[in-house]
């Protein structure tokens, strides 16, 4: 089934385009597949070997994880679903006895309205996938504000 949006042809039984993102017509009547009860019966298409079928698979897999390892911010792509129509709130506002102000990660004392650590948001508008960012570090307590993950040591304790 060809994409709609950017042309890539897909097999019938995805549902969104791996390129672009975009929701794929479903046929009125798909195909329903038979299971297989003799795993010799289900044999490769002529001209491809099991080893090109898993070599594409894998090429197909390892480009997924790498598009869902990257943010929002940085590829403008969703990395859940692919869609590439991101919203960026760049303030986002937070009712406190102040009023309104930018949502953030810490205020340094009661005594000033002054923020530390604002935040924006990356929203796809496909499946309303949220990615936090914080504008700057500048002005956070390493040891108040904010806990320092480190993923290089192990792990000790009953937190992730």
């Amino acid at each position: 089934m060809d994409c709609p949006t950017c042309g890539r042809s897909n097999p019938e039984a995805y549902v969104f385009c791996p390129d672009c993102g975009a929701r794929l017509p479903r046929a009125a009547s798909a195909p329903v597949a038979e299971p297989v009860t003799d795993p010799h019966a289900a044999s490769a298409p002529a001209g491809r070997s099991l080893e090109e079928r898993v070599g594409r698979i894998e090429r197909e897999v390892q480009a997924l994880i790498e598009r869902r390892s990257a943010s929002m911010r940085d590829e403008l792509r969703c990395p859940a679903c692919g869609a590439r129509k991101i919203l960026h709130a760049p303030k986002v506002l937070d009712a406190d006895a102040e009023g309104r102000s930018e949502l953030a990660i810490a205020k340094p004392s009661v005594w000033s309205s002054r923020r530390v650590g604002k935040l924006e948001a990356y929203i796809c508008a496909g499946c309303m996938l949220v990615e936090w960012h914080v504008r700057e570090l500048e002005g956070l307590d390493e040891h108040v504000d904010v806990s320092v993950l480190d993923g290089e040591a192990p792990r000790q304790g009953p937190y992730r």
